[in-house]
This record gives C-alpha cells, structure tokens and sequence, in this order.
C-alpha cells in the first residue's frame, strides 16, 4: 500500500468536509458580492448594449470567482465554475434572454453561497433583486415565457410577505402591497409591459427597503 498516497488523499478529503460551505468573513462576503454585482451588471449591460457588452462583466466575474474558490466547498466552488462556463458559451450566441437568465440564476447562486446570519440587511433583500431582474428579463423578451414568470411573481410573493412585517415606514408598507399586487396581475393578464413595468419599481424601490434594516 501506498501510505504517502494515502495520507495526501486522507488530508485533502479532511480538508474538504472542514471548510465553511458559505462566505463566512467580511472579506469573504465583499468576494461574494462583487461576484453578484458582475451578474446584475451583464444584466443591465447586455440590456442596453447587446451581447457584446457580456465579456467584459464576464471577466469581472471569473476574478471575483477566482477568489472565492479559494474558500468554498468545492461542490460549491464547482458548481459556479460550472454557472460561468454556461454564460461564456451563450455570451458567444445571440440570446439576451438566455444569457441574462443564467446570469441571473448565477446571481442566485452566489447570494445563496453567502453567509446571512447577523448581518444587517436580510437575504430577502437580494431576493427581491433576483426576482425583479428576473421578471424584467422575462417581459422584455419577444416571447414572453408566462409560466416562469408566475413562478417567479410567486416567488416575489413570499419574499415581499417576509419582508414587509419587518418595515417601519408605513408607506413603504404600501408600496410594497401596490408592487406586489401588480406585479401579480399582470402577469396573470400576460402584459409583459405592465410586469416590465413592475419589475423595474420593484428594483428601484430596494434602497428604500434597505433603510428599513
């Protein structure tokens, strides 16, 4: 038997199962985020300069993964290195769409990969970004796909019912019921500009959300 082998093989499968799962540090979550906002801007970029603009925040995100594989499970780590390969490969197509999505759900990703206990702002909060970028990009498309977006307008549901006990501004409270039930409605009408419309109050009203934190 191989002991030398068998000792590197038993400290590198030690290793694994020890190391955090999450971004745990403060250093580790400003990676993480850095990693998020990469997506969010290849989605705005791809939005208003067409495909092109994907590279540059592609690398902008390969850098910021670079780092983070350097803390993560590797599961984790591979799962995201997996995400990036996706998006470079449709980077090189003619889908916004496509790209933004996956953009988008690597954005899902990263949050999820993050440590959110004893933070200021709750995941929730991200949450909303994900669920109105996603919204924004499915009622831009030529051909809406409706039965995702329901799920998603779903989803953005449970996250504003979360969230809106939590706030102390009560016209904040109503905005939130207001955002919710159009967003909702229009999609069950299939009115892509109504969602389009939702979708993108719903992101401009984040910072807002966050002084409630």
């Amino acid at each position: 038997m191989n002991y030398r082998k068998l000792f590197f093989v038993t400290v590198l499968v030690s290793a694994s199962l020890v190391a955090p799962a999450f971004a745990t540090t403060q250093a580790q979550k400003d990676i993480m985020e850095a990693a998020a906002s990469a997506c969010e801007d290849m989605v705005d970029a791809v939005a208003v300069d067409g495909m092109a603009a994907a590279q540059p925040k592609l690398l902008d995100l390969r850098a910021a993964l670079k780092k983070a594989y350097g803390f993560l499970k590797a599961d984790v780590a591979a799962q995201l290195e997996r995400r990036a390969d996706a998006m470079a490969a449709l980077a090189k197509g003619s889908s916004k769409t496509a790209l933004s999505l996956a953009a988008i759900e690597t954005f899902k990703e990263i949050v999820d990969a993050s440590d959110w206990h004893n933070v200021k702002i709750p995941k929730d909060v991200s949450m909303l970004d994900y669920t109105g970028f996603k919204l924004s990009t499915l009622a831009s498309d030529a051909n809406p796909d409706w039965a995702t977006a329901e799920k998603t307008a779903a989803e953005a549901h449970v996250v504003w019912e979360r969230l809106v006990p939590k706030f102390k501004d009560e016209d904040l409270v109503d905005l939130a019921h207001t955002l919710d039930e159009g967003t909702v409605n229009a999609v069950k009408r299939h009115d892509a500009a109504g969602v389009l419309f939702a979708s993108k109050l719903q992101l401009v009203s984040i910072d807002l959300v966050e002084t409630s934190f």
